[in-house]
């Protein structure tokens, strides 16, 4: 049976991309699939072959405003995170609510990101099946704490299962004050965080991210699974601009820099800082970033862009933010990586990369100098080194996986026992 399936992919490109291969898998299992997401990823969905519900916000320009700074500025500590998100919150979620008023209405199922399962409650119709699918391992464990405590150290089984859950209540609170006076008629929003509903309802929780990476803890139940990494394709129209390809013949491989939708406090300063560091360390760098501003030379080239699965093989490293999917694009690519986290998760994949031995310990990017960062990457980017030999390895393990096929079986099998 064909059903229609909707995915909400609230938040930056790497909310957005790692659902298209899942869709498309969907797609050619007979399913119809729309993917909601900001209006600047109308093109990525559409070359994906799938459908795009608009969502007139702009991931970039959140984070460039003064909330959200603040907000990138909590780094990993919850209370300051819920406290900083309150206003991005109640500032944005009048237009996400009347986007999405009617897109979920006629949908058989909703899948939801992290941010997609905050607004549930008031754009999903309570009989829409609905479940969750995710890059970050977010389900309460007694093996390692909530990703978004400031330390890692281990608070014991107990304490480790409560963090997850007293976390994921404090970060709801930020959400649920701007909801409670948006949801439609007839529409409660909950106390409790909603994945707390999921889990009571035992729907499906698929996490696309590989068990090499993060093995799956033994009490987690059934019906939570780790697929492997969803990974898209290069398209075959991409091609590099001429001045990118002679740049890299020119030289030995370069490093590439670049903190995707991530907004420095002060970009030029941070800019800086990486030419700084680059040079001190004797290597080369592609940049991402604004080519109309922002110089290139013989040292350094900068883009606006490129598919990662092109670009890293290429590199001697990849220094980026550690977002979970430019993490995953950095082990496909089998290269050493340099994590300089924002907040969130990513302060977390850099320290998994760093104990997988892929990575080198991560550095905030708020407490970040050219000497330091110099330092990592020369590491990093050493052509014999164990980092690269590592890396080599988990590529191995990693390109195994099919996790986008995986999450798709998983999908039609919960379908059919729930419509």
């Amino acid at each position: 049976m064909s059903h229609q399936i909707t995915f909400l992919a609230f938040g930056s490109r790497g909310d957005t991309q790692p659902y298209l291969p899942v869709g498309q898998a969907l797609e050619k299992r007979g399913h119809h699939v729309r993917i909601a997401t900001g209006r600047i990823y109308a093109d990525l969905v559409h070359d994906a072959g799938l459908e795009h519900i608009p969502i007139d916000l702009d991931v970039s320009q959140v984070l460039s405003s003064s909330d959200g700074q603040q907000w990138l500025g909590a780094e990993r500590n919850p209370l300051r995170l819920a406290k900083r998100l309150r206003p991005l919150t109640a500032a944005y979620a009048d237009q996400v609510v009347s986007d999405m008023a009617d897109a979920c209405a006629s949908a058989d199922a909703v899948v939801c990101s992290v941010f997609g399962m905050m607004f549930r409650p008031v754009i999903v119709p309570p009989t829409t099946p609905f479940c969750y699918g995710g890059l970050q391992p977010m389900y309460p464990t007694r093996d390692f704490p909530t990703i978004q405590l400031s330390h890692r150290r281990s608070l014991g089984g107990p304490g480790n299962r409560w963090s997850h859950r007293v976390v994921e209540n404090t970060l709801w609170r930020a959400f649920r004050s701007a909801l409670v006076r948006r949801s439609a008629a007839g529409r409660r929003v909950p106390l409790r965080a909603p994945t707390a509903q999921l889990r009571r309802a035992g729907h499906p929780l698929l996490y696309g991210f590989s068990p090499t990476v993060v093995p799956r803890p033994a009490d987690w139940p059934s019906f939570v699974h780790v697929t492997g990494y969803w990974f898209t394709e290069l398209s075959p129209s991409w091609a590099p601009s001429p001045e990118l390809s002679a740049f890299l013949d020119s030289g030995p491989p370069p490093v590439f820099v670049g903190f995707g939708s991530m907004v420095p406090n002060d970009p030029r300063e941070t800019g800086q800082l990486v030419r700084t560091a680059l040079r001190r360390a004797g290597l080369r760098g592609v940049l991402l970033g604004d080519p109309a501003t922002e110089p290139s030379d013989d040292e350094f080239h900068v883009i606006s862009g490129a598919p990662h699965q092109w670009l890293f093989p290429r590199m001697a490293a990849v220094v980026h933010h550690g977002g979970a999917g430019t993490t995953a694009a950095g082990l496909r690519a089998g290269v050493p990586q340099v994590i300089t986290p924002f907040f969130l998760d990513q302060p977390f994949w850099g320290e998994r990369l760093a104990a997988l031995g892929v990575g080198t310990p991560p550095q905030s990017i708020h407490h970040l100098s050219a000497d330091g960062l110099s330092d990592e990457v020369r590491r990093a980017a050493a052509a014999d080194g164990p980092m690269r030999e590592r890396a080599h390895a988990v590529q191995e393990q990693v390109a195994a996986e099919r996790g986008a096929e995986r999450a798709a079986v998983l999908l039609e099998q919960w379908l059919a026992r729930v419509r």
